[in-house]
């Protein structure tokens, strides 16, 4: 079905005579809208997302912070102010 509605569009586009500009600005469109919909259907589905979120946060950061907060509530415990 999709290949159907592809080759028609993509023969209605050729059959039509258009000067160097418009093709150009034809085929430039639809390689800006086709290619989003490529990415989708080839890349998305192969993507390992819990090895993409565990290789992009900041492991090492977040605990040396995580430390670094209870070190200072331990030489600057909370209470009264006078």
């Amino acid at each position: 079905m999709v290949g159907a509605v592809a080759g028609g569009l993509l023969g209605g586009l050729t059959g039509v005579p258009m000067s160097w500009g418009i093709a150009v600005a034809v085929g430039l469109a639809s390689f800006l809208i086709l290619l989003p919909i490529l990415a989708l259907v080839l890349v998305l589905p192969a993507t390992d997302w819990d090895e993409l979120k565990e290789r992009l946060t900041p492991n090492v950061t977040i605990d040396t912070t995580k430390e670094t907060i209870e070190w200072v509530r331990e030489q600057m415990p909370l209470g009264r102010k006078s």
